[in-house]
């Protein structure tokens, strides 16, 4: 039983988020020339919210800390969910739309 791979992808010309990227045109676009679109990956946790998490996303801890969700190689995880709990805490925004939250972080 596979699990399926999900994406979204921003799109850096319209400078919006594209959630049914698989449904869309845009893969199209991105085949052509990547720099128009970021794709992003859905980590497969759920913060206590249920929200579903994508890397690129901003997290904000019940403490009130706010990380951005990446890919990391060593060792292969998404941080800052390696030896952190998801149910304490939830998506707030992403670098795309809220860069603004993570200025200087």
């Amino acid at each position: 039983n596979m699990k399926q791979l999900k994406l979204r992808a921003w799109d850096t010309v319209d400078q919006k988020m594209i959630y049914n990227f698989e449904k869309t045109t845009h893969l199209e676009q991105y085949l052509q020339d990547p720099r128009y679109i970021v794709m992003e990956q859905l980590v497969g946790i759920k913060t206590r919210l249920a929200q579903d998490v994508y890397d690129g996303d901003i997290i904000k801890w019940l403490s009130g800390a706010l990380m951005v969700v990446s890919w990391i190689n060593d060792p292969p995880s998404y941080s800052p969910f390696d030896g952190y709990l998801p149910q304490e805490c939830e998506v707030v925004g992403n670098i795309h739309e809220n860069p603004e939250m993570v200025k200087g972080k």
